[in-house]
């Protein structure tokens, strides 16, 4: 017996591939504003249990040292005011001028000073880009891969409902 995805699963799978796909439409739209605009360098987390969690840091290649923001450091805030001020404080300032960052990071509190950078083409793609990519992977690789009834050769013998069981 061969098997083959039940009609059902492929569906269902199909339907959140697109769902994916449409929030990550949804997403490009959202962000593609901010291309030129003034940012701190790093996309920012939100979690429940912490305000903002410092996340994935595009533009550096190399470890960092200790005085630069690491991913998954805790911030308290942007220039002695809230993390959510965050935007409005980078709208003030230029890119390459310093912004101080009061963190914690593995229990010790520690200030950084680091530039601001603009959010650009590459940083856009390299960040929301691929993850758009995946995106559109999903469904194609969803309707390629998982085979249907109506692709499949009639000669194959595929099992139903009363055949669970029997080879």
């Amino acid at each position: 017996m061969k098997f083959y995805i039940e009609p059902f699963r492929r569906y269902f799978y199909l339907v959140w591939a697109l769902a994916l796909l449409i929030l990550g439409t949804v997403n490009l739209i959202q962000v593609a504003p901010n291309v030129g605009a003034a940012y701190g360098g790093f996309v920012w987390i939100a979690t429940p249990s912490s305000p903002y969690l410092v996340g994935q840091v595009p533009w550096r290649a190399r470890p960092p040292n200790p005085t630069e923001l690491r991913y998954a450091d805790a911030i308290l805030s942007v220039d002695g005011r809230p993390p959510a001020a965050a935007r409005a404080i980078f709208t003030t300032k230029s890119p390459g001028e310093l912004v101080t960052y009061e963190l914690t990071r593995r229990g010790q509190s520690l200030t950084i000073a680091e530039p601001l950078r603009v959010f650009g083409w590459d940083t856009f793609l390299l960040v929301h880009g691929l993850l758009y990519l995946a995106a559109v992977a999903c469904p194609l690789a969803g309707y390629i891969l998982l085979p249907s009834t109506a692709r499949l050769p009639a000669d194959i013998g595929l099992p139903h409902a009363g055949d669970r069981g029997r080879c």
